[in-house]
This record gives structure tokens, sequence and C-alpha cells, in this order.
């Protein structure tokens, strides 16, 4: 009501709190009890105890992907990657499991998780000449719809529950992105075909 009252009378509303309780205070004083999620105190608390080497690391991690957005075609840094040379011979089964271990056990530690939900931070490409810095998305080409393919299959593969785990996450968060962001119907690569493709093969590994 106190909104309604000042948008009634052209001011805009306001609220206060206080940092060691999780309710606002209108103009008036009424209480909105528990209308944050949480004591600002005890965010800031989580915060403080997330300050640990893995969180320093995620933070140079993304200023290095900021400034290596700033490089444009040409510059030093932009170069095409050598090619490697063509093996020899295909690598044993062991050895194609072992790499397939080392990448999802990879992508599991760079994972930023919270409950059920999972995301990656790295490089989108805008156009053939720029990136940005973002979170993975829910596509199957470049987001968590085909992190969790890779992950679901190497789970069951491998019989390892942590990669199995968090390829579930990957199912949840990429249907959150489409009920938060919803997409074209697109292809085989992006939009919501390519994210239910992801979704089946999710399903079908666990």
């Amino acid at each position: 009501k106190s909104e309604l009252k000042a948008l009634f009378n052209g001011d805009v509303p306001r609220f206060t709190g206080f940092s060691e309780t999780a309710s606002l205070f209108d103009e008036g004083g009424a209480e909105l009890s528990g209308f944050l999620r949480e004591s600002a105190a005890t965010g800031v608390q989580k915060r403080v105890k997330d300050l640990t080497e893995r969180n320093e690391a995620l933070q140079k991690e993304i200023i290095r992907l900021s400034m290596s957005t700033l490089r444009r075609r040409g510059e030093a840094g932009t170069e095409p990657a050598p090619r490697h040379p063509v093996p020899a011979s295909a690598l044993k089964d062991d050895e194609a499991l072992g790499e397939i271990r080392a990448i999802a056990d990879a992508l599991c530690d760079r994972a930023i998780m919270a409950d059920d939900q999972i995301d990656w931070i790295g490089l989108t490409q805008v156009d053939y000449g720029r990136s940005r810095v973002s979170t993975a998305g829910a596509d199957l080409y470049d987001g968590v719809a085909g992190i969790g393919l890779f992950l679901g299959y190497a789970g069951a593969k491998l019989d390892c529950g942590r990669f199995l785990s968090a390829a579930g996450k990957c199912g949840h968060a990429a249907l959150g992105v489409l009920r938060r962001k919803p997409a074209f119907a697109g292809g085989a690569f992006n939009g919501q075909v390519s994210v239910a493709y992801g979704l089946l093969h999710i399903g079908a590994a666990l």
C-alpha cells in the first residue's frame, strides 16, 4: 500500500533495512518480514568464507578472459594455433578413457555450482572478430546442454558419480535458462532444438 501511495503522489517508493535482518521497512515503518532470502550480514559472511585459493584463481581467470577480449585480429596473441601432426595410430581404449576423465575432471573443477545449478564462465564468440566474457548459456554447441551430454556419457562409461551428478545439474541449468530467456527454435547447434537434443542424451546417460 505504501508503494502505491508513493507512486500516486508522484514519488519514488523507498524501502530500508538493517544488516542483521531479512526484513524490509516501508516509509511508514511497516515491516515486510522475511522479504530477503537472508540478511546482509549473513550474505557478507558467506562471501568472506568463499575467499579461498580456488575463488582467487577464478577471479584471476575472469580478469585474464576479460583482457583477452580487448585483442583484435592481427594483434599478438590472436595468431591461429599451429596444426598438430596427424597421429600415426589411434589411441588405445585406456588412453582415450584417461583423456576423457582428465577433461571431465577439469570441467567439474572449473564449474560454478549452487544447489542443483551449475555454470561456467568463459569466452563467447560475438562474431568473427570479437568475443566477450559470459556464462555458458544453454546451447548444445557451447552451453550446458553440450557439456552435460559429454559429462553424462563420460560418467556412465567411467562409472563416476561426480560426472553424472554434474550432468544432471547441467540438465536443470539448461531448462532454467530456457525458462528465463526463451530462445528461438534453432537447429543442431543452438536454440531450443539443440537444448532438447542435449537433454535427451543427458537423460539417456543418467
